[in-house]
């Protein structure tokens, strides 16, 4: 009897038991689910504290045709460093050398034009003050028609003067666009692209070479509306280059007046100081994130 009864005891109070222990496993995944939010919403707090941003070049341009021709030389090759002034290619133009080639005769031909013009002009001053020392031998009409030779001697000086400064002016035009034929560095920098070769025809505008500064390199990104005012000219973060696994000061230079409707964010560009062993495996293009955790004002 007194097994039975202990074993109905044991029965009861076994529910009892698993009661008290899902309430448990419920308290304790109820204490647990906040604290599990917390740290989710803090990643992704820090998440968009950590903007994306990439390198630049402070100054970069492509270097284009400036005539219509073809490609003679490059004389540079990609990852080439150059000086400013330096060659770079040259094209060659015959439809422009042969006008210039016209243009200088037309000006023989001008000057020669002005030296008769010039022969013409004594011959008829000279006519004239002939005739109008003894007037009274020349009647009125003729000496008007003298004076009118003349002048209009003088007039006819005053065109071939006025050709040959044009056609001067023409040689002096297409002189200056042959030597655009050349093209030349217009900064110290490295060759980051080329875009066309020996052999190939341009037209005036189309890019050759693409050349870049690689020893001012800044970082540009974009920041969020909530981040905007905390972030000004002058303000000190760091940026993080995940593939180099190295982090640099970043000091923001630029700021955008205004938010990009298209993305939400304001364009901000900043320097970055890196130490001379680092700088060579600094690349214009690479993706960085920037660190605004602790942002500190200028």
């Amino acid at each position: 009897m007194i097994m039975y009864s202990i074993g109905k005891i044991t029965d009861r109070i076994r529910p009892n038991l698993i009661s008290a222990l899902l309430l448990l496993v419920v308290a304790a995944s109820c204490s647990i689910t906040p604290t599990t939010a917390v740290g989710q919403n803090s990643a992704e707090a820090s998440a968009q504290n950590n903007l994306i941003g990439i390198v630049f070049a402070q100054r970069a341009l492509n270097l284009a045709a400036e005539i219509e021709g073809q490609v003679d030389t490059i004389l540079v090759e990609l990852g080439d460093r150059v000086n400013r002034d330096q060659v770079l290619a040259r094209l060659d133009s015959p439809w422009v050398r042969h006008d210039l080639e016209m243009a200088r005769a037309n000006i023989s031909s001008a000057q020669a034009e002005l030296d008769k013009a010039i022969l013409e002009w004594d011959l008829a001053t000279e006519r004239r003050e002939r005739r109008l020392q003894v007037p009274d031998s020349w009647s009125l009409e003729e000496r008007a028609e003298v004076r009118f030779e003349a002048d209009l001697a003088k007039v006819q000086v005053s065109l071939a003067r006025a050709k040959l400064a044009a056609d001067k002016a023409k040689v002096d035009q297409l002189a200056d666009h042959l030597s655009r034929a050349v093209i030349l560095a217009p900064f110290d920098g490295v060759i980051s692209a080329r875009y066309s070769e020996p052999g190939e025809r341009v037209n005036e505008g189309d890019p050759l070479l693409r050349l870049i500064t690689d020893n001012d390199l800044g970082i540009r990104f974009g920041i969020p509306e909530h981040l905007f005012t905390r972030i000004v000219a002058g303000s000190r973060l760091e940026v993080y280059f995940p593939v180099l696994d190295f982090t640099a000061p970043l000091i923001i230079s630029r700021l955008a007046p205004e938010i990009d409707l298209a993305t939400g964010l304001a364009t901000a560009e900043g320097l970055i100081s890196i130490p001379q062993p680092m700088q060579p495996k600094i690349l214009a293009g690479m993706t960085v994130r920037v660190l605004v955790e602790g942002i500190s004002s200028p």
